[in-house]
Order: structure tokens, then sequence, then C-alpha cells
């Protein structure tokens, strides 16, 4: 039996690892009430939202310290601006919906180690109980100063995106030289996590399968055992952007939204229980949305995040979800909308 949790799949003993993260998640009666106005609102089918996201993507850093092929944001050519989201810009958020909110995934696209002020981003997070994970390439994490600061900062969820077994394979994917320092890295982390005996953060290692690295599956497998990660996440490879068919695996069952109906995407929750903040305050209903096409506002300028989150413009987004999503351009593809797909091998 599986659980579903941030769009990551749980078995019944990881979620155990994790329990205590979760029940502090839902000690707060004030954010238990927003869920349920959250999820009744979208049962209603309101454009109007009585609630606040209880999920939040949070773009710490759109600067990468990687350049991979199969990014969407390197396929498309993406002319977005650059830079990493301030600490008291993120504390000042904290302090409008932080009550309200159950979680708090650090990524969008970008390396949100690269923020300097990550860690303290994660310290104020936990303040209200808020479940914390990072996705990350781990490139940077390679002094014991920032290993250190990552254990003691309070993260709960981890995961490393590592999409080669050997050298060779994983320079196709991350660029050169970086395999071994990579692995070195988490291979300090998870020795210092021992070393303090410490139960978070839980550590999942991520291989999204393609066609390079498709008959790697069984050396990666044996590598997460020797590593001691908490979990191995084998990802179906995401069928977006205009390069994808270079890197489809032969494997069709490893393949994941490739000329996929959407009949039933008007199913979409994430326009009511979910948002995209990106590093300079843009508000944004899906991290679909790459070249910031239905930005809502900007939470960092004049509008505080209530004002935009029931805004007219968001109202008639989440209008256009309910009466026809097909016609929204960045959703005709999405595979995460159809709740039947699974996104993971295992």
């Amino acid at each position: 039996m599986t659980i579903t949790i941030l769009n990551q799949k749980f078995t019944l003993g990881e979620v155990w690892k994790i329990k205590g993260s979760l029940i502090w998640m839902i000690m707060s009666p004030r954010k238990i009430v927003n869920f349920l106005q959250v999820k009744l609102s979208l049962l209603g089918k309101n454009v109007s939202v009585n609630g606040y996201p209880y999920v939040l993507m949070i773009e710490a850093s759109s600067f990468c310290d990687m350049v991979c092929p199969m990014c969407p944001i390197e396929m498309e050519g993406t002319m977005r601006k650059r830079g990493e989201m301030a600490y008291e810009k993120f504390k000042n958020l904290m302090e409008e919906i932080g009550d309200t909110t159950m979680a708090i995934c650090f990524w969008n696209f970008g390396e949100p180690l690269l923020n300097k002020n990550i860690f303290r981003m994660i310290r104020e997070a936990k303040k209200y109980n808020i479940f914390t994970a990072i996705s990350t390439n781990l490139l940077s994490l390679n002094d014991c100063q920032k290993q250190e600061k990552l254990m003691e900062c309070g993260l709960d969820y981890l995961i490393v995106s590592f999409d080669g077994a050997t050298q060779d394979t994983y320079e196709k994917f991350r660029g050169t030289g970086n395999f071994y320092p990579v692995l070195t890295n988490l291979r300090e982390l998870l020795v210092l996590k021992r070393k303090k005996s410490l139960k978070l953060p839980f550590v999942n290692l991520q291989f999204i399968i393609m066609k390079d690295n498709e008959k790697e599956i069984s050396l990666i497998r044996n590598m997460s055992k020797e590593l001691g990660v908490d979990k191995l996440s084998l990802k179906k490879f995401t069928y977006i952007g205009n390069n994808a068919e270079s890197f489809l695996p032969e494997n069709s069952d490893y393949i994941l939204g490739k000329h996929k109906s959407v009949t039933n995407m008007n199913r979409c929750a994430r326009p009511w229980d979910s948002t995209v903040i990106s590093w300079d305050g843009e508000v944004l209903p899906c991290c679909g949305d790459l070249n910031f096409s239905y930005k809502h506002g900007n939470c960092f300028g004049e509008d505080s995040f209530e004002t935009i989150w029931n805004s007219k413009r968001y109202k008639t987004f989440r209008k256009r979800v309910l009466d026809d999503i097909n016609n929204i351009p960045m959703c005709k593809t999405c595979p995460s909308t159809d709740f039947t797909t699974d996104m993971f091998v295992e």
C-alpha cells in the first residue's frame, strides 16, 4: 500500500519515518480549518476560494549550477530573469500565510541550495510547523559547514536528483565531471546524518528514466542500498519540451505524458490548493507555466498575497479550468492532472 504526499509516493513504512513532521503539520486548528475550506471551495466549483493554498512551491533561486539538456527551461530556451528570493521577502510571506500553509516545496526551475539564505528560510518555515521539502542536484553542498546547516535547519524531506549510475551516463544529463563530486557530497551527508542519529531529513534518491540510463536501473538500485538512502524513486520521463523525443526511453512504460488524452483534466485542483511563487514574487498557478504566461500578480510588490489569491485574474483562470481546461495551452500536455497516472515505477 502506498500514499501520495506532495506528488511523491510513500509506503506505510516510509510514512512512519516522517510521521513526526506530518503530525505537527496538522496539529494547528487553523491549518485544518483552512484545508477543509479550500476542499469545499473546490468541491463546490467556486472560483473564489474560501481559504489559502495549503501547499506552496517556492522558487528560492532561479540560478542553476548545471545545464541539463532535458530541462524544460533549456529545451524551450526561455528568457526568464535570474535571481534568488530575499530572506526578508520570504519572512513577510510567512507572516501573511504561514499559519495556513501545511507544506512548502523549495523547488521550481533552479537550484535552491544556491540561495545563501535557504537554511534560514527553512528554519523560518518550521516556526509555523510547515512540512519542508527540497529537490537538489547536491553539487553545491560541498563543504562540512553547509552539510551541518542542512542537517540542523529542520528540513523534513530531501530529494537528490541523480540520473545516472555511471559517470558517462550521468554526464550526459548533468554536465562534465560532476558524478563523483555529487556522489561524495551525498555520502558525506548520509554519514553525518547517521553520526548525529537523525531521522530527518528523509533522503530520497530520484532517478528519472531516460533513453541513456534505462539499462542502469539495477545499478542505481544497488547504489542506493550501498549508500543507505531512505528511498529510491524511479521516475517516469515526462514528455514535455521540443527536444523530448531524444530522451525518450525505449520502454514505453517509462514514459509519462506522451500524446496523453486530456479528457479528465478538469479535475485539476492546483489553482485551489497550491500556488507557485517565483524568486521575485510572481504568483503562478502551476510549475508548468515556464514563461509566466499566467502570472496573477506580484506578492512582493504593492499587492498582498491575499489580494492576488482571489483577484479577478486568478478567478478567471479557475473558471477556465472548470469550463474547458483543454483551451489552456500549458495544461494540454501536463501529466500531473491525470490522477489515474502513476509518475513513478517504484
